[in-house]
């Protein structure tokens, strides 16, 4: 019996041994190889889980690797946020200096600047165009001598992230001037959010973001070991990439269905909150305009259903909005320029409405001029 025992012992540490040297063999051939692509790199932590906002962006990331897709390749931008967790490279003070022009930019990742680095985003060259204005302004009482534009916009937030947003962080920095980027996916994306959570199964859009790290500010033993390892983490992207790939079928699917049987219900959800955050910066003194720019609809020259609701919703209630995808087409046609070639290119999303650097720029351009010819730019 002692002799079978031994003989067992021996060959529990032969099998524990072998698999722990077979563990180094791979992993020094997947870093010797360097088979793990780009886009299982380790990530930063992007998004924490937020109670009133599902989910935010981290603070205090320096060049954090947040990784997008341009022309079908994943590519890695860096992030830099401030201590509020606001896609900043400095901290801005809550008040507000007497003659600054502060405005706020509110959205999803069309505003976040996905794919683009912090200097291309439309509010950072929003920014420097209005401040050459105001340099050209000598007169001793004007209103305003420098301009603040700041970006509040995080990656696939929708209308009642938008608000609960400018309830918990935007007014606090007391902006003139309130910018709501809004996309036709805000509709079947905040109606899901409201069925997977009033539903027995887990949020699936929440579950998501998670995949994409929403967590806690903490990464946890586990996960630190894994991204130790090339080979740990190579199997993890791959069973992260499957997941995502079910979980993109499955909100492909629903937003069919939504856009089937319950537009009508999702839409009126979805303009609720649209007021509310309008009510609500206007209650503290805040000019808002909302930012329509569809670039699906650039192929038909005619507005969708989206749009053409939005509108007949915002004109019903007394919101400004711009339509900047009619003036980007003017733009375009009279330059000879292919509207195409003015958003990012995504092989699961044709009809993607990012921004890159010449659309941002373009967009930067009409949305000062918008508001100069409005005239919500108070300056003398």
């Amino acid at each position: 019996m002692r002799k079978y025992q031994l003989s067992m012992t021996k060959k529990v540490v032969f099998s524990t041994l072998s698999t722990i040297l077979l563990f180094f063999l791979m992993e020094g051939i997947v870093r010797l190889l360097e088979i793990i692509p780009d886009s299982n790199k380790p990530d930063h932590i992007i998004f924490l889980s937020d109670k009133e906002c599902r989910w935010v962006l981290a603070p205090n990331l320096r060049n954090a690797n947040w990784l997008t897709f341009k022309n079908n390749h994943g590519i890695y931008i860096p992030l830099t946020t401030n201590s509020h967790g606001i896609r900043e490279n400095k901290e801005i003070p809550l008040e507000k200096p007497k003659e600054q022009l502060r405005i706020a930019a509110l959205g999803d990742s069309v505003t976040m600047g996905y794919g683009l680095p912090k200097e291309y985003c439309f509010e950072d060259r929003l920014e420097k165009r209005i401040q050459a204005e105001l340099d050209k302004v000598i007169k001793p009482d004007s209103i305003f001598r420098d301009v603040e534009v700041i970006n509040f916009g995080v990656n696939g937030y929708t209308t009642d992230q938008v608000r609960a947003t400018l309830e918990k962080k935007a007014l606090a920095y007391h902006p003139d001037i309130l910018l709501h980027q809004v996309c036709e996916n805000d509709v079947h994306e905040f109606y899901t959010n409201i069925i997977l959570e009033q539903s027995v199964t887990s949020n699936l859009n929440e579950h998501y973001f998670q995949i994409w790290h929403v967590n806690d500010s903490d990464p946890g033993r586990l996960n630190r070991f894994i991204q130790a390892s090339d080979l740990l983490r190579w199997v993890s992207a791959s069973s992260r990439n499957i997941k995502m790939k079910r979980i993109a079928v499955k909100m492909r699917k629903l937003k069919k269905q939504i856009l089937r049987d319950q537009y009508d219900e999702a839409f009126q959800l979805y303009s609720n909150e649209l007021l509310k955050t309008a009510q609500i910066a206007r209650l503290h003194g805040t000019y808002v305009l909302l930012i329509i720019p569809q670039w699906k609809e650039m192929k038909l020259k005619e507005r969708s259903l989206f749009s053409e609701r939005t509108i007949a919703f915002a004109t019903a209630n007394d919101i400004p909005f711009y339509e900047l995808l009619f003036d980007m087409i003017d733009i375009t046609d009279k330059l000879g320029i292919d509207r195409q070639e003015l958003h990012i290119a995504h092989e699961d999303i044709p009809e993607d409405t990012h921004l890159n650097i010449q659309g941002s720029d373009l967009a930067a351009e009409l949305i000062k001029h918008h508001l100069y010819r409005i005239g919500s730019l108070p300056i003398n």
